[in-house]
This record gives C-alpha cells, structure tokens and sequence, in this order.
C-alpha cells in the first residue's frame, strides 16, 4: 500500500510503500501522530492562511457618537413682545455590535469582545430676549430656554461585554425680560442634567407714586375752613352778661379774637381748639347793644356779630 509520509515538521514528503498498515501499541505513536497533523495544518494556513492572536479579534464594532444642539430662540423688538423658546435638544449614542468567534462550526467565547457604546451630548437653545418699552408699554417676557435629552450607547454583548457609552445634557439658558412698565419676566432655564439657568427680570420703567399729603386732621384732604357761631347769656342780670364765640376747626389750632362793642370788659381772649374740634371764647360786657368779634384760627380768619339786649 502507498502512503504519502510527511517530515516531521510537515514541511515535505513522499511516497513509500507499505506491506500492511502502520499499527499502535496501546496509545504509543499517538502523541507523533498529533504532532505531524498540527505542523500539517500550520503548513496549509501558510501565505493568505493565518490565526487571530486575542489581540487581533476585536469582536463587535463600537457605537456611533451623536451630539445635538437646539436652536436660538428669537430676539424681539417692542412693547409688550415675548422672545422665542429655544429649541429641544435630543441625543442617543449607538449601541455597541455584539461579538461571536465561531471556531470549526461552534461558538467560542474566548476571543469575543462587545462593541462600546456610542456618547451623546445635547444642548438646549438659548431663549430669546423680550422687547424693550417706554414707561407707558410693558416689557416682553423672555422665551424658555430649549430641554436637553440624552441616551449613551449599551456597550455590546461578548465574552468581555463592551463599555456604555457616556452621555451629558445641558438644559438651555431663558431669556432676559424687556424694560417697561411693568417689567418683562425672564423665561425659565431648560431642563437637563444641568439645567439652564433662567433670564433676568427687565427693569421697571414705571414712575413712582407721588406722594399723598395730609392735613393736620390726618386726612387725604386738607381740614375744612374754622367757623364761628356768635351768642350772649345774661349770667348775672344787673349786674354783667357773656358774649359767646364758638369756634369749629382743627384739633390744635389756636384761636385768637377781639370783642368790640358798648361795653366790654375785656377785649382780647384766645384759646386752644380740643380734640372735639371745637372751642368757646367768652367775653364780660355792662351794657346792651351790638358787639362784633373778629379773629384767626390758625390761617383762616373768624368774625361774627351779636346783638345783645
């Protein structure tokens, strides 16, 4: 029988004949046996045959990396006019390709390494500015700062699975408020990992108040003007009579009058208006006839006549 017989290291061989076949002893020969197929197959996978080394298989491919950024919101101009929103902003990495090293028909988990994840970055727009007005208009809110979502890729299935991916959001910033009476909000900062901040208030144009003035009664108005009402009693008949001057004004204001007439006693008598508004001024006259008092209170002046008989 031929057979074709391979060097040791399979690198060449021959044809020789053999009477009968080659027989074993127990498992003697074996291990040579083993050894000759090896270098044989070593020998085939020679040229544009090769083995993967573990550093050469690197399994699943790695997810994409995505990165979004929302639009700006719009500036205005004029009373009253909003700004735009900024725009949403949404990311999602690629996942990470799943590994399998097949090896004479069957799966083997030595070499097979997951795909990492793909990053996403997001970033919200930025809101726009409200309109600035006058003292007489009101000042345009500031438009919302745009959202940020994300998602970072699952790194990939393997023997060593793949890293996730790594993901960041920022929520966009509002927008400033415009000037006016009243004054423009801010709009709110977006939301995200980190969300936006939110606009500044615009100023308040408005004109203050003036303010309101009071009179001595403690009133938005100023006190009416004081009066007087002229009277006379006989106290002691025969002998004296009293003139009356009753006065109506502000608490607190002072009083000074003169009595002329026939008769009197004592021509000047003043006083302090009470807490009641009011106050009595009172003169001692000897005679009947006609008397006439005349006087201020505080800066309005008083007068009245009686006639006493």
């Amino acid at each position: 029988m031929k057979l074709t017989v391979f060097s040791s290291d399979g690198k060449t061989s021959s044809e020789q004949d053999f009477a009968t076949l080659p027989t074993f002893e127990g498992d003697k020969g074996l291990q040579a046996v083993k050894e000759v197929i090896v270098a044989i197959n070593a020998n085939n996978r020679q040229g544009t045959h090769s083995t993967k080394t573990r550093g050469e298989v690197r399994g699943g491919g790695d997810g994409g990396n995505t990165s979004a950024d929302g639009g700006t919101g719009g500036d205005t101009v004029g009373c009253g006019n909003n700004g735009g929103n900024g725009g949403d902003a949404a990311a999602n990495g690629g996942k990470g390709g799943d590994a399998s090293l097949i090896v004479f028909g069957a799966p083997s988990p030595v070499f097979d390494i997951g795909g990492n994840g793909g990053n996403a970055d997001a970033l919200g727009g930025k809101g726009g500015n409200g309109g600035n007005c006058d003292a007489k208009g009101k000042g345009g809110n500031g438009g919302k700062g745009g959202n940020a979502t994300d998602k970072e890729g699952k790194g990939g299935a393997g023997d060593t699975a793949g890293v996730d991916g790594i993901s960041d959001s920022t929520g966009g910033n509002g927008g400033n408020g415009g000037s006016g009476c009243l004054e423009g909000k801010g709009g709110k900062g977006g939301i995200g990992d980190t969300p936006g901040a939110d606009g500044l208030d615009g100023k308040n144009l408005c004109a203050a108040e003036p303010p309101k003035t009071t009179g001595t009664t403690g009133g938005d108005t100023p006190p009416a003007a004081a009066t007087a009402k002229m009277s006379f009693a006989h106290v002691a008949p025969g002998e004296y009579s009293e003139v009356y001057m009753d006065i109506t004004g502000a608490p607190g204001a002072r009083a000074n009058a003169a009595l002329s007439g026939p008769a009197v006693e004592q021509p000047n008598a003043s006083g302090v208006i009470g807490a009641d508004g009011k106050l009595r001024l009172k003169w001692r006259i000897y005679q009947y006839g006609t008397y006439k008092a005349s006087g201020t209170v505080g800066d309005s002046s008083v007068s009245g006549t009686v006639a006493v008989s």
